[in-house]
């Protein structure tokens, strides 16, 4: 990477899968093996580089699962094996910093929250073992995120008790740290001010999911919180640049009208608001109701489609936004199938995918070997587009909702993974 921009390189890889490969580096640096010809099993092999010493690497893997929303999603595990220099620090990046955790243990008996934060230690220990023999500057620089694992993962608990059916709040030493933390302790600008904003943020993520309605907007409740949790005016505002940003670059969300009145009275002077104000008057355009903006995209035989063509035919239109190179967009897919097969036959839904691979080929490739049964079109211009200008798209995957006649019901739906998805579909087709 230079001036923010990563340089990419191609690496031809022979028949018996061996390369060989040179590239000019004048510092130790960090790079990455991207195994594309993995096709929808690729993936990455974090590399550390340092001039004049080689490096040799060995890949294999085998295709394995992850549980997601109470269902199978096909996953490729990497293993690479280093030779040379800069082993020990290749070995150190390509070991994950989080795990396995789960709700119950093999005989059925109920993982508690010291069990839990006993096992983030066991990995800061292994992680703290793997950085023995690095080069002084390499543990300089990843020792501070070892020494963060476990702030970062305190609330890690309420998921893995969620994912196995039960409720982390009937444990009396989560239920203690939760209610132990200030949400009025003044936010810093150092590192420890950081750590303090992602507990307080993560604090505020739990509560309002127990004190407000979820069917309202996550951007709402969260900002309805700081509004009458929080008295610290400094945090309430910078907590809720934070949520709104994030809003802001995923769509805005539903109802932002209303979040947005709250977050004028909660922020108005930083940077972040600034740049919020400017995206709010693009994105309130789009609201429900909206007709929806009009744009070029092309189908599998490259002709020419229009998107008012597509959405203005009487039916909900769901729309998956993707491309081949989001591994999370790939990781919906399998979902968004399930979806098309619980609503085939129903005349009042039809499901779409649009990609916005700027690599056809890549985009075919993928389409011949899922063969999905619903309509693909891909937008070549990907962010530079007319219709990610028009819709704010900034990442995917993103998924969108509009009714028969070609108007927003959301420009910022649920997953196909969401566990509420289905009850959303079912109410618009009601």
């Amino acid at each position: 990477m230079k001036d923010g921009v990563m340089d990419f390189d191609t690496i031809s890889v022979r028949a018996d899968g061996t390369f060989e490969h040179q590239t000019l580096v004048e510092a130790p640096t960090n790079a990455k093996l991207y195994l594309e010809y993995l096709n929808d099993d690729r993936g990455l092999v974090s590399l550390y580089l340092m001039p004049g010493k080689p490096l040799r690497v060995s890949v294999s893997g085998n295709r394995g699962k992850i549980r997601l929303f109470e269902s199978d999603v096909p996953q490729y595990v990497l293993t690479a094996k280093f030779k040379g220099a800069t082993k020990r620090e290749c070995d150190y990046l390509n070991t994950p910093k989080y795990f396995a955790c789960y709700a119950t243990d093999k005989n059925g008996q109920r993982t508690t929250y010291r069990q839990f934060l006993g096992q983030v230690k066991d990995r800061q220990a292994l992680l703290y073992s793997k950085l023995k023999g690095t080069s002084q500057a390499f543990r300089d620089a990843h020792t501070q995120e070892i020494d963060d694992l476990l702030p970062s993962l305190r609330f890690r608990y309420d998921w893995v008790m969620e994912s196995g059916g039960l409720d982390a709040w009937e444990d009396d030493d989560f239920k203690a740290y939760v209610n132990g933390i200030d949400v009025n302790r003044n936010i810093t600008a150092d590192h420890e001010g950081k750590k303090t904003q992602d507990e307080i943020f993560s604090k505020v993520m739990y509560d309002i999911d127990r004190l407000y309605d979820k069917n309202d907007p996550l951007t709402l409740r969260f900002l309805t919180y700081l509004r009458d949790h929080i008295n610290n005016k400094h945090n309430q505002e910078v907590l809720a640049d934070e949520i709104m940003t994030s809003a802001m670059t995923s769509g805005g969300g539903d109802r932002l009208r209303e979040s947005w009145q709250i977050y004028s009275r909660l922020s108005g002077r930083s940077e972040s608001f600034k740049k919020n104000e400017r995206l709010y008057a693009t994105l309130s355009q789009l609201g429900p109701g909206t007709e929806a903006a009009d744009f070029e995209m092309q189908d599998t035989e490259g002709r020419t489609v229009r998107f008012w063509d597509v959405i203005k035919r009487g039916k909900i239109t769901y729309i998956d936004f993707w491309a081949t190179w989001c591994g999370p967009c790939c990781a919906e897919i399998p979902f968004v199938e399930k979806l098309v097969e619980k609503y085939k036959g129903n005349e009042k839904i039809q499901f779409v995918s649009i990609s916005l691979d700027d690599k056809l080929d890549k985009w075919h490739e993928k389409l011949n070997r899922d063969k999905p049964t619903w309509e693909q079109y891909v937008i070549p211009e990907n962010f530079d587009s007319k219709f990610a200008r028009e819709y704010n798209i900034r990442a995917i995957p993103r998924f969108m909702v509009f009714d028969g006649k070609g108007r927003i019901i959301s420009t910022n739906a649920n997953r196909p993974s969401s566990p509420e998805i289905e009850n959303t579909l079912n109410q618009l087709i009601q």
